[in-house]
């Protein structure tokens, strides 16, 4: 079960499908930003949970779009638990299984949700764990949205919403989609703690490779702890991204 606010879903998990219970605190500024009518994208929905707290929030509709097939029938089964697709007045709710936004051709949005895959690491974390890797500073998902926007959210005032970890390089994913013609603004930020060894767990090198995307400033977060303990801290942020430029 996962709360936001007063309201509260809840989730099947599958062991093939990635989920992040540190997520958690942002949702109920999640549902806050939901205004009420909005059709909804959530793109690479995994488990769905974005997606559902839209809905509950009162979106009309929402598509639950991931290249896994299986997380889309995980996250269309976790809707329907929550009372979601299924009456009058319940959103509208659809699953599609492609690479990214090509399945979703000629379809637009008011809202689209992502938190996509965002460690940045050696290409050995992208086969060990491709659900988790994010490319080489773990901005490569964020700067592809931005670059293929238009596709989705061509119109004024339309926004995304994006999970981001400052690890994964924040200057360059609030660039990239401030030059696609949004407005970039954090809504909320928390802290999180990880250690360099859980990195290591993942593949071998991801944490001294994070220490080296740090220094070339590529990667924001505080670190080590006292007497050089493995402890280290970034910032868990939801931003807001809304369209103020539309490009032909």
């Amino acid at each position: 079960m996962v709360r936001f606010g007063a309201r509260h879903a809840t989730l099947q998990l599958a062991p093939d499908v990635h989920h992040d219970a540190g997520n958690e605190p942002l949702y109920g500024a999640l549902a806050g930003l939901v205004h009420g009518g909005e059709r909804v994208l959530d793109l690479g929905c995994g488990n769905g949970v974005l997606g559902i707290v839209a809905g509950l929030a009162g979106a009309s509709s929402v598509t639950f779009a991931d290249v896994h097939a299986p997380s889309v029938a995980l996250a269309l089964a976790n809707a329907a638990r929550n009372g979601l697709g299924g009456g009058a007045s319940a959103p509208v709710v659809r699953g599609v299984c492609g690479d990214f936004l090509a399945p979703l051709r000629g379809e637009t949005y008011d809202l689209v949700l992502c938190n996509p895959p965002q460690t940045g690491g050696p290409i050995a974390l992208c086969e060990r764990h491709p659900a988790r890797y994010g490319g080489t500073d773990g901005a490569v998902y964020f700067l592809q949205l931005a670059a293929e926007s238009q596709q989705v959210v061509p119109t004024l005032g339309a926004r995304i919403v994006y999970c981001h970890l400052s690890r994964a390089n924040p200057r360059r994913v609030a660039g990239a989609f401030e030059g696609a013609g949004f407005r970039v603004q954090r809504h909320i930020s928390l802290e999180r703690s990880f250690t360099l060894a859980e990195l290591d767990a993942l593949a071998p090198g991801t944490g001294a490779h994070q220490l080296e995307l740090r220094a070339r400033g590529e990667a924001d977060f505080d670190g080590p702890g006292p007497n050089g303990a493995d402890s280290y801290t970034m910032q868990q942020s939801l931003w807001v991204a809304t369209r103020v430029l539309t490009r032909r």
